[in-house]
């Protein structure tokens, strides 16, 4: 009489992503059956595969050879190699364009994420009804080895919606805008797509501009340029606060340049801190203003008298 049945099974694997979006996996299974009765009986079931898989923008194809090993030639006639093709895509409603398109992410699982980009003209990371979409502006995602670029609709192409089942994060390519004065409006987003939706984040950029000047203290007559002294760009609110927007340090000859600067008013400053260690105060503080045709505001100059 059987008095019980048990089975252990291991499994190993590994994948690897290579060039061209083309998968690789290579995986072993061991199945051992026993069986207990008066006399136990052992059953032990192999099998090896190897898989590829292409993924293109709509479909994935791909190719899984097998062998299986019974152990046992005369009770199981599918021991030996096998071969399947495969092939996979997913059909999802697509609200941005009110049809339905086809893609190779498994949305139904995963979901996926639809990135826009447009022009933040008030800085304040929402996008108003004025504000345009915007071409041509670099995507990075951590779920893509490759940054890619928003469609004239502002939102990446089909074939780079982010559908990975996990959070992911998604930035924007500073070296990749259509407008050298460009920047990102913001560090980014990182998000959960939800299991068969789009998910559309929109992200801004603003228009920035550079400044160049000095930082000198005044001896009589004479000016002394100041290294290593702490450059601060500073917006007033209108609560009163002041907001530091960017921050250099200046060279060895006084010189400091600071890049990617929204636009706005500004004052132009030494770490107060510092001056206070230093003993010196402002001579010559300057207040600025940068236009989205400013470029490189030069001459920012600063200067410095002891207390």
């Amino acid at each position: 009489m059987l008095k019980y049945f048990w089975t252990t099974t291991y499994t190993l694997g590994a994948g690897i992503w290579l060039p061209k979006d083309i998968n690789l996996n290579l995986g072993y299974n061991h199945t051992l059956n026993t069986a207990t009765t008066d006399t136990s009986t052992n059953n032990t079931n192999k099998s090896y595969y190897l898989s590829l898989t292409k993924k293109f923008s709509t479909i994935q194809l791909g190719m899984r050879f097998a062998y299986y090993d019974s152990g046992d030639d005369s009770a199981n006639n599918n021991n030996g190699w096998n071969a399947a093709a495969t092939i996979s895509f997913s059909l999802f409603p697509d609200v941005h364009s009110g049809s339905v398109k086809m893609s190779s992410d498994s949305i139904g699982q995963r979901g996926i994420v639809r990135t826009r980009t447009f022009l933040d003209k008030n800085n304040n990371a929402q996008r108003e009804p004025n504000e345009p979409f915007l071409a041509d502006v670099g995507v990075r995602s951590s779920a893509y080895k490759t940054p890619y670029a928003t469609r004239t609709d502002g939102a990446a192409p089909l074939e780079h919606l982010t559908g990975t089942g996990r959070w992911t994060d998604v930035i924007l390519d500073t070296n990749k805008m259509p407008d050298p004065t460009y920047s990102p409006g913001n560090n980014g987003r990182a998000i959960l797509p939800r299991p068969g939706a789009i998910t559309t984040i929109d992200l801004p950029v603003i228009v920035t501009a550079d400044i160049e000047g000095t930082v000198n203290l005044k001896i009589g007559q004479k000016l002394q340029p100041m290294a290593n002294l702490a450059i601060q760009v500073v917006r007033q609110e209108a609560n009163g606060k002041e907001t530091i927007v960017a921050r250099a340090i200046t060279e060895f000859d006084g010189l400091f340049t600071i890049s990617s600067i929204p636009i706005g008013t500004y004052r132009v400053r030494v770490l107060p801190d510092q001056l206070t260690k230093l003993g010196l105060k402002h001579s010559v503080l300057p207040t600025i203003t940068l236009t989205s045709k400013t470029g490189l505001l030069d001459q920012v100059n600063i200067e410095l008298i002891r207390q």
